[in-house]
């Protein structure tokens, strides 16, 4: 995985390097130029590619953000988990760990991709090809998680509120 500079004064925060043991001085002595590094992440995505992630507003929206990429077609894998196991949890940790067991999450990179990878090519098993066209472009947007970024060709289902099916009856 390629680590990035940080921008002069900026820290990575004591959470940050808690939960993935990525630290500053790190960072700055390993990590590449942001410059070099959108360069490589753009030669890597075109209108053809299709970016598969977990949490992908977050995802995309960092791509968007921080290299000015918006891919035309995404598949968020925490999306087709919500939609497909409405009752379970949907941290990539957890829909790894009832498909494959118990893996410890770094929060790395590599390691975020891998799982993430793994969990995507089950679902492509579980579901087929043909169906795992449906989750294409689609974000749910869930009351404990709600959108940090929507891209501009997600279809968002919206579950922030929840259905009423009283207050829609027609009355007969």
């Amino acid at each position: 995985a390629t680590k990035i500079k940080l921008p002069e004064g900026v820290e990575v925060p004591e959470f940050i390097t808690n939960l993935t043991g990525l630290t500053t001085e790190d960072l700055n002595t390993n990590g590449k130029d942001i410059a070099e590094v959108i360069s490589e992440v753009q030669n890597l995505i075109d209108n053809e590619t299709l970016v598969v992630a977990h949490n992908a507003n977050f995802d995309l929206g960092f791509l968007y953000e921080h290299f000015g990429i918006a891919p035309a077609h995404f598949m968020c894998t925490r999306t087709i988990s919500i939609l497909t196991e409405p009752d379970k949890n949907a941290s990539l940790k957890n829909v790894y760990a009832r498909m494959f067991g118990e893996k410890e999450q770094t929060h790395r990179a590599g390691n975020d991709v891998e799982m993430t990878l793994d969990v995507f090519n089950r679902f492509i098993e579980e579901h087929g090809n043909d169906c795992m066209m449906f989750f294409k472009n689609k974000l749910v947007n869930m009351p404990d998680r709600e959108l940090v970024y929507t891209p501009y060709n997600a279809r968002v289902l919206d579950f922030t509120e929840k259905y009423d099916r009283k207050q829609t009856e027609v009355k007969q």
